[in-house]
């Protein structure tokens, strides 16, 4: 195996334990939503949460559901409607292909989280996990510090944030924080898979 996959296993493992911590401390009888199962962070995250014993209502894009996953295309507020309600939600949906057109990554990234903001407040979500991106701090010089109030959210000028990939996101926080839904927002480094 490559080192940099290793490494890639190794942050998702480290991921999901911090999403478990998360989880466990709100006492949700281990359900859980993961939208974006069918994905390499979202397959990893699925896999350790239900090795671990979670009851997992998975969502799926690229391919067709297996038994307990759902059809979900993010985009779509009504396919939304067969997610079961009341439970912690873990997206971890997103385009992180920096070809792909500006538009088509605000629809997902943007439009899609206004989309599960939409269907979280109605189905009472306690807890949204929005797997998201250190490109929300823009195109920061290595060895520069990066802070809370330096993201793209905080007004950070957003012509620095050369790629769509990293300002959408941006955006994409911004409208779950002002949802008012208890959420965390794991900014994950380029993860290739």
């Amino acid at each position: 195996m490559r080192a940099s996959y290793l490494f890639c296993l190794l942050l998702v493992e480290v991921t999901s334990a911090a999403i478990r911590f998360t989880l466990i401390s709100m006492k949700n009888d281990n359900r859980l939503i993961i939208i974006g199962a069918d994905g390499f962070i979202g397959s990893s995250i699925t896999s350790y949460f239900r090795q671990s014993g979670w009851n997992i209502h998975a969502t799926v894009f690229n391919r067709p559901p297996s038994e307990g996953e759902f059809t979900l295309d993010i985009t779509s507020p009504e396919d939304f409607n067969s997610l079961p309600r009341g439970i912690p939600l873990i997206n971890t949906a997103g385009l992180p292909d920096q070809s792909a057109p500006a538009s088509l990554m605000r629809k997902v990234q943007v439009g899609g989280m206004k989309n599960l903001v939409n269907w979280a407040l109605k189905a009472n979500c306690p807890h949204l996990i929005q797997l998201s991106s250190i490109s929300v701090y823009g195109n920061a010089t290595v060895g520069i510090g990066r802070t809370e109030a330096a993201t793209l959210r905080r007004g950070w000028n957003p012509i620095t944030a050369a790629l769509p990939y990293g300002r959408t996101k941006a955006r994409a926080e911004a409208l779950l924080e002002k949802s008012g839904i208890p959420f965390s927002a794991p900014r994950l480094p380029a993860v290739y898979g």
